[in-house]
């Protein structure tokens, strides 16, 4: 398989399945990405069959559906197996895995390896490093080692001389990023660039120590390689994570955002936002934008919170007015008349309906 093989790969969302994502990327470059919990693997796989299917009507090929540290019941397997054959050129399929719990499927589907005895990063590193040229003889040792540490971790050896350092790897992956849903891919390429240069200290011989002090220059050198301007990168007075709320920032003012119409106010409507990006995001919105007058933001709970410029934007009476809460004229909160929100577009529907337009 070349290097320019389009391979869609799904993998779990802990250390070992972007770990297994990180090492594919060291081999390949036309990959889409889709990471997922086990409870949200039917949705994301659906998700991918749309981007999929989107290849296919673009001319574009698909080589290969890539599935690592997730393990599938019988029916799922079945469904995407089936799924996959519907298309007219079906790309080949192959699930590494190391979950004892899958064993029926892969007793019943010969692309569905299942190995025990190691983490799926090791699995997946078995099976790329095929794909090596003899000059990357060095990256293919490189991975080799970076394997042998998230199995470490995954496996939990404990008493192993690396067990602390691969705890601290895996931390990375769970660190909040400071970035907005919207932003997944750039949250994926955040956490393979953390991983990478946190690994390289401790395949240096470096200590837990020195890796968190070389950890804001590390996340620096990161909003540098994504663009962020060096003027706010390198700005001793800000705090690392305001400048994660710049590359957001930059993010929505170049890819849009949701308007609607409140009482004749222009809102933004951000869906499942931390609460720190959206308050920082929506500050130097209204400061530097004439776009918006207010912004709401809509939690998968059904919790609401507004913000606006100016006590001539009273968010608190607007929260009282349709949605049973209250605050102060610039910041407010309240909830919608549901406990469950799935997207933006449905929590636009919903406070469209609650406020009656």
């Amino acid at each position: 398989m070349e290097a320019t093989a389009r391979i869609y790969h799904l993998s779990h969302n802990d250390l070992d399945g972007y770990g297994a994502q990180f090492v594919v990327s060291q081999a390949f470059y036309n990959v889409a990405y889709f990471n997922a919990d086990y409870k949200d693997i039917d949705k994301t796989f659906q998700e991918m069959m749309k981007r999929i299917k989107m290849d296919i009507l673009t001319g574009t090929n698909v080589d290969l559906v890539l599935i690592t540290d997730v393990n599938l019941t019988e029916t799922q397997s079945q469904f995407i197996e089936t799924q996959l054959n519907k298309l007219e050129n079906p790309p080949k399929l192959l699930l590494l895995d190391h979950h004892a719990t899958g064993e029926a499927s892969a007793k019943k589907h010969e692309w569905y390896q299942l190995d025990t005895s190691v983490c799926a990063t090791r699995l997946t590193y078995n099976w790329v490093r095929q794909f090596f040229a003899p000059e990357q003889a060095e990256l293919d040792a490189r991975m080799d080692r970076f394997s042998d540490m998230v199995n470490v971790t995954d496996m939990w050896i404990q008493g192993h001389e690396n067990f602390e350092k691969a705890n601290y790897l895996s931390s990375m992956v769970f660190e909040r990023d400071n970035l907005c849903p919207e932003m997944d891919d750039v949250s994926r390429q955040h956490k393979f660039f953390l991983v990478d240069k946190v690994f390289d200290i401790f395949d240096q011989g470096g200590t837990i120590r020195q890796a968190e002090t070389s950890l804001y220059e590390i996340k620096e050198a990161f909003l540098l390689d994504q663009g962020l301007s060096e003027e706010i990168v390198r700005d001793d007075n800000q705090a690392i994570a305001n400048k994660y709320f710049s590359l957001v920032y930059d993010f929505v003012v170049k890819h849009g955002f949701s308007i609607i119409d409140v009482d004749g106010h222009k809102s933004a409507v951000f869906y499942n936002w931390q609460h720190s990006v959206f308050q920082h995001v929506t500050a130097r919105l209204f400061d530097e934008s004439d776009k918006v007058d207010m912004a709401i933001r809509v939690a998968p709970q059904g919790r609401v919170s507004f913000r606006s410029e100016t006590p001539d934007v009273n968010v608190g009476n607007i929260a009282a007015k349709y949605f049973g809460g209250g605050g102060h004229p610039c910041a407010s909160g309240g909830a919608l008349k549901v406990k469950k929100v799935n997207n933006e577009a449905e929590g636009i529907k919903i406070i469209n309906q609650m406020i009656g337009a």
